[in-house]
């Protein structure tokens, strides 16, 4: 399954490209839309489905960090924000997921990647 706006190949499900909410939301430079949204997709997916049930894979692609990076440069206050915000959604995520493993409901392996870097603005 994969949670992105733009990578779906071969995935047998997928965000949707036409969703005209979040390209406003990139406009305004309202990053944590997105990415909010995604993360509360996969919130659903794993917690209203029994574990035996969800895909083997998901790919989650958040965006709004590298978007911010980019925009401000790694430094600015605005950066550390957003990983504040995004560790605290993403806490949820991980607990549902620790959750089912420790009740050894499904094995669970979690992979983190980065984009390419960032823009060195002051």
């Amino acid at each position: 399954m994969s949670l992105d706006y733009a990578y779906h190949a071969d995935a047998t499900a997928h965000t949707q490209t036409w969703d005209t909410e979040a390209g406003v939301a990139i406009l305004e430079k309202n990053y944590f839309y997105i990415d909010e949204k995604l993360m509360e997709s996969m919130e659903s997916i794993l917690s209203d489905n029994e574990p035996g049930k969800w895909p083997d894979f998901i790919f989650i692609h958040i965006v709004g960090l590298d978007f911010i990076t980019h925009d401000q440069g790694v430094g600015a206050e605005s950066v550390a924000e957003y990983l504040q915000k995004l560790d605290e959604k993403l806490g949820d995520i991980f607990k549902i997921l620790k959750r089912t493993e420790a009740q050894k409901n499904r094995e669970v392996i979690a992979f983190l990647t980065s984009d390419h870097g960032f823009d060195n603005r002051s």
